[in-house]
């Protein structure tokens, strides 16, 4: 069931879009890009839960008195679970990069929390924190890159790309040591449809 007539922006060109009818899959005019939108409805509720949570905790300290402590505590982590099942729901289609991103880093988060109060199994915390370590060294390894290719001609450029070429060996490194953890994870979990957190295949530079 998707929310009918809710505006919504294409996550890919930030088109307006405006959705009708009971569609599950919409196209979008502007870009072509395929959006599945109870995937999209569900990303925009979790993101949404999870910023109310970490508002809330945010804002209260472990100095207020116990009562006032465990009443907001509950209200951020009840936020926080609404949150992890939304974007659970979301992950089961397809989005765009940076809502994986994000997407990811919210998951990490949460998780870590849930693992600490017995919520969630120490096997899928550290895969969602194993996933936004690949997220981020990819993000270092495509900064590089990006340097390397605008970079002049010159000694100092010379030096700098020598460095740099250091640098992504060290991180495509990283990046195989951290494929593999996650597969190991993904098996110890055993999911029975495994969630779509992994970045489009690009071509190799």
């Amino acid at each position: 069931m998707t929310e009918a007539g809710t505006p919504l922006k294409c996550p890919y060109c930030e088109t307006a879009l405006l959705v009708s009818g009971e569609k599950r899959l919409f196209t979008c005019e502007s870009c072509g890009e395929h959006l599945n939108l109870d995937s999209q409805f569900a990303y925009l509720r979790g993101k949404q839960a999870f910023l109310e949570g970490r508002n809330i905790f945010a804002d209260f300290s472990p100095k207020r008195k116990p009562q006032r402590y465990d009443e907001a505590e509950r209200q951020g982590l009840d936020l926080f679970i609404e949150s992890y099942s939304a974007l659970q729901l979301a992950f089961q289609a397809e989005l765009s990069e940076t809502q994986r991103q994000e997407g990811i880093e919210m998951m990490a988060g949460m998780a870590n929390i849930f693992m600490q109060k017995g919520m969630v199994s120490p096997f899928e915390a550290n895969y969602w924190t194993m996933l936004m370590v690949e997220v981020t060294a990819q993000g270092d390894l495509d900064q590089i890159k990006e340097k390397h290719a605008q970079a002049r001609r010159g000694i100092r450029s010379v030096l700098l790309k020598a460095r740099w070429n250091t640098r992504k060996k060290q991180l495509k490194k990283k990046l195989v040591e951290v494929e593999q953890k996650i597969q190991t994870l993904e098996r110890n979990i055993a999911f029975v449809e495994k969630p779509h957190v992994r970045a489009r295949k690009q071509p190799p530079k």
